[in-house]
């Protein structure tokens, strides 16, 4: 067999190869990966969990989009870069916030085996009757920096390109009724807008729309991820337990019904986009109950070192343009001539 003489870089179809190279998108040396996590009040905690054991496995995230608690989790992990950071200002938080906010106690679920007195039973009744009633003669239940001025002094006061590590905070624009992205500007106004919970906190004017919680429209940002740019998404679930009902009081229930349905085949969709999906076991813990936050943190951690070994493999896969564009450069690399010699007809 004769022997293949080195490819003279100055010829005309080196230059060519080496101009197809150039045009095709630069893959970064570390994994593009993006983190998508969920909208889930209470449940969303488990963010933490989780992000405590990628830190200490050590797997590098160049983004991540967050739908309310998600955004609200994920904002502070861009800037602390530290999990155990976050645990700690979140838990600290958490103790002078339920304290303050009563009408948390009220929409979380009753715990179930425990016993209720009729005055306990009665209250819990007229408290719920007054929060309904509040509901429809006001646009929130609270005022803005009910919810702001926590989030002040949780988060920095920067903007979202001023961190190391990419963030975007998935939103729903009340007027125009389309999903809005934030990835540029005020952090903390883009994980206000995600958080504000309709009918609990009021929306966000931004421009020209009303921007509230994004958990309506993309409940875990799989989708956006991807939009963003990024080659793999390990999306974060913390759904509440959907369960089969049979009996139903009032057309009030069957309408949440039919749009609990709706939502839930709505992330599926979503979900199926992914990578790699982390469900902790939350699904029995009330999106108010945050009195469950270390709890909810906890099965973050279990279900996300039980998923490690499906992530690393996962990372350890190319996308196929990569691997093009790898198997080009050895192939046109004259040192290689051995690896070239197999493409040719003997």
């Amino acid at each position: 067999m004769q022997e293949v003489p080195d490819i003279d870089k100055t010829d005309g179809s080196w230059r060519e190869v080496n101009s197809l190279l150039s045009k095709m998108p630069e893959v970064k040396k570390k994994y593009k990966l993006a983190l998508a996590l969920g909208g889930g009040g209470a449940r969303g905690l488990a963010h933490i969990g989780v992000l405590k054991v990628l830190e200490r496995e050590k797997v590098d995230i160049d983004l991540i989009v967050g739908t309310s608690i998600g955004a609200v989790v994920g904002a502070m992990y861009v800037q602390y870069r530290n999990a155990e950071v976050i645990q700690s200002k979140i838990l600290s938080f958490l103790d002078d916030f339920i304290e303050k906010k009563g009408w948390l106690k009220v929409l979380s679920d009753k715990q179930k085996g425990t016993k209720h007195s009729l005055f306990n039973e009665l209250s819990y009744y007229i408290q719920r009757r007054y929060l309904e009633i509040k509901t429809l003669t006001r646009v929130s239940l609270e005022d803005k920096n009910a919810l702001y001025e926590p989030l002040k002094n949780i988060l920095i006061d920067n903007d979202i390109e001023d961190n190391q590590v990419s963030f975007a905070a998935v939103c729903l624009d009340l007027i125009q009724g389309v999903p809005v992205v934030l990835d540029k500007g005020p952090i903390i106004d883009a994980v206000y807008a995600s958080s504000a919970i309709e009918g609990i906190f009021p929306p966000l004017e931004h421009n020209s729309g009303l921007l509230a919680d994004g958990g309506p429209v993309n409940i875990t940002p799989v989708e956006v991820a991807f939009k963003l740019g990024a080659k793999k998404v390990i999306a974060v679930d913390v759904p509440y337990g959907f369960h089969k009902m049979e009996k139903f009081n009032n057309g009030l229930e069957i309408m949440m019904r039919a749009d609990s349905i709706g939502l839930r085949r709505l992330r599926e969709i979503e979900l199926s986009l992914a990578d790699i999906v982390i469900t902790p076991n939350v699904s029995a813990i009330h999106w108010a109950n945050f009195t469950k936050a270390s709890q909810c943190i906890w099965q973050g951690e279990l279900a996300a070192q039980e998923m490690m070994p499906q992530i690393k493999i996962a990372l350890a896969k190319k996308g196929w343009l990569t691997r093009v564009k790898d198997g080009l450069k050895r192939y046109f690399n004259p040192r290689n001539s051995k690896e070239r010699n197999l493409f040719i007809k003997r």
